[in-house]
């Protein structure tokens, strides 16, 4: 991740942060119903990358249970891309909000007109993410600000080539970070 990316990430979360000082808040995990939570981060940064998921709670933890994906995207050094995954997760609640989501994300992932070759892949794709924050809360509404994370795709069983790779490649780990909105029901 460049400075760039890490001051946007930045810049996001004190944004979201600021105006919930004034505020009475809790950091309490909720410990009864199920909660309804999408990213509001990953839409604008990366960009067009999209999350729905329900969370709920099973003793100092929540069982993650949704989808995630992205419409079709130009990517220059691969070709127009989109997938669209399941994902499964654990979120330890630790104390004060403190929390750490491991995440499993299996699903279908396509490059069509590959920049490489022209030719269109079709792949299941497997996908590891770390993530871990705290929880801002206001009643039945909650924000999760994570700045730390990685996320790491352990399989794809068709790869496509990646421009500078001239091979299919195995991508390396990435930095996530998010900010997630959520409604306890």
């Amino acid at each position: 991740m460049n400075l760039i990316q890490h001051i946007a990430t930045l810049f996001c979360l004190v944004c979201f942060a600021t105006p919930l000082q004034a505020q009475e808040f809790s950091t309490d995990a909720p410990t009864d119903g199920v909660t309804i939570e999408t990213s509001v981060l990953w839409p604008i940064f990366p960009g067009n990358l999209y999350l729905l998921r329900a969370a709920v709670p099973v003793g100092r933890g929540e069982l993650l249970v949704g989808a995630q994906g992205r419409i079709p995207e130009q990517r220059p050094e691969e070709g127009k891309f989109n997938n669209l995954d399941v994902q499964l997760g654990w979120r330890q609640n630790l104390a004060y909000g403190l929390h750490i989501d491991g995440l499993l994300n299996l699903g279908w992932g396509h490059i069509e007109d590959s920049t490489i070759d022209g030719k269109d892949y079709d792949s299941f794709d497997g996908e590891v993410m770390a993530v871990a924050g705290w929880r801002i809360g206001l009643g039945p509404a909650h924000l999760l600000l994570q700045p730390v994370g990685f996320g790491y795709v352990f399989y794809k069983s068709n790869p496509w080539p990646i421009e500078g790779e001239g091979k299919p490649a195995q991508e390396g780990p990435i930095y996530v970070g998010n900010v997630v909105a959520g409604w306890h029901f």
